[in-house]
C-alpha cells in the first residue's frame, strides 16, 4: 500500500468518527478512530525511518505531525473533553490532513537538511512549538464554543485558560530556545527576522488574554492569536522570507 493511500485511509478513519459524533457514541466509533491514530502514527514512524530526518522537517511532514499531536490528545484524554470538542478537534485534525494530501508531490519529497538545523537544538525548539501549535489549535476550539454560546459553564472557562498557559509557556520555550539555537549558528541571539519578528507577535497577543477578565473578548484574543500563528506558520515562509524560510 503506497503512502498516499494510506493517508486516504487514515482520513477516511477519521471521517467516519467525526460523523459517526453527530450521532450516538458506539464502541466502533472508538476503536475506529484509535485505528485511525495508531496507522497515523506509524505513517508517521515510517516517514522518520525512510528519510531519516525527524518529522517536523518540511510542510508536509508538519501537516502529518500536528494532526497526529491533536489525535493523541483526544485519544488519552478524551474523557477531558465535550462531545462538540472532540468533534470540532476531529474536524481541525481532518482539515490538515487533506491539507497533506493536496499538497504537490514535489514538496512531499525529503529535504536536504541545512547546516544550520543540525544541531540537539532543533529536537528542543521545535517540538515546543509544535506542541504550544497543538495547545492553540485545542484552546481555540474552546473559545469557538464559548462564541457560539454551546457551552460557557465554569469547566469550560477552566479548562480554556489551562490550555492557553500550556501555549503560552511553549510558545516561550520555543523562542528561548530558539535564540540559544541562533547564538549557535549565527552568532546573535535575536536578529528581526521576519519569523523571530512574528513568533514574539504571536506571544505578544496572547499576553492579552491574561489582563481581560470578559470571556467573550479572551475567546477572540484566541481566536486571532490563532490567526497569526498561522500566517507565521505558512505566510511569512512565502511573503516575508528571511532566515527561517526552510519549509
Amino acid at each position: 500500500m503506497t503512502e498516499p493511500t494510506v493517508l486516504v485511509v487514515i482520513v477516511c478513519l477519521y471521517l467516519f468518527s467525526a460523523i459517526s459524533d453527530y450521532y450516538k457514541d458506539t464502541s466502533y466509533n472508538s476503536k475506529i478512530f484509535v485505528a485511525g491514530f495508531i496507522i497515523h502514527s506509524l505513517l508517521v514512524i515510517y516517514r522518520v525511518v525512510k528519510t531519516g530526518q525527524p518529522p517536523f522537517i518540511g510542510l508536509y511532514g508538519n501537516l502529518l505531525l500536528l494532526p497526529l499531536l491533536i489525535v493523541f490528545r483526544l485519544v488519552f484524554w478524551q474523557n477531558q473533553f465535550s462531545k462538540f470538542i472532540r468533534r470540532s478537534a476531529k474536524i481541525f485534525a481532518l482539515l490538515i490532513l487533506g491539507a497533506a494530501i493536496l499538497l504537490p508531490a514535489s514538496m512531499k519529497q525529503p529535504q536536504t537538511v541545512k547546516p544550520a538545523l543540525k544541531s540537539i537544538w532543533m529536537f528542543i525548539h521545535v517540538p515546543a512549538y509544535f506542541l504550544g501549535y497543538m495547545s492553540i489549535i485545542i484552546a481555540l476550539i474552546f473559545s469557538i464554543s464559548i462564541l457560539m454560546e454551546k457551552n460557557n459553564d465554569k469547566q469550560v472557562r477552566k479548562k480554556l485558560c489551562t490550555e492557553v498557559k500550556i501555549s503560552f509557556f511553549l510558545l516561550n520555550f520555543g523562542m528561548i530556545t530558539g535564540a540559544f539555537w541562533a547564538y549557535q549558528s549565527w552568532g546573535n541571539y535575536w536578529s528581526w527576522d521576519p519569523k523571530e519578528t512574528w513568533a514574539l507577535i504571536n506571544i505578544l497577543i496572547l499576553s492579552l488574554f491574561f489582563y481581560e477578565p470578559n470571556l467573550k473578548k479572551r475567546a477572540w484574543i484566541v481566536v486571532f492569536t490563532f490567526l497569526s500563528i498561522l500566517f507565521t506558520f505558512l505566510g511569512v515562509n512565502y511573503i516575508l522570507p528571511g532566515l527561517h524560510s526552510y519549509l
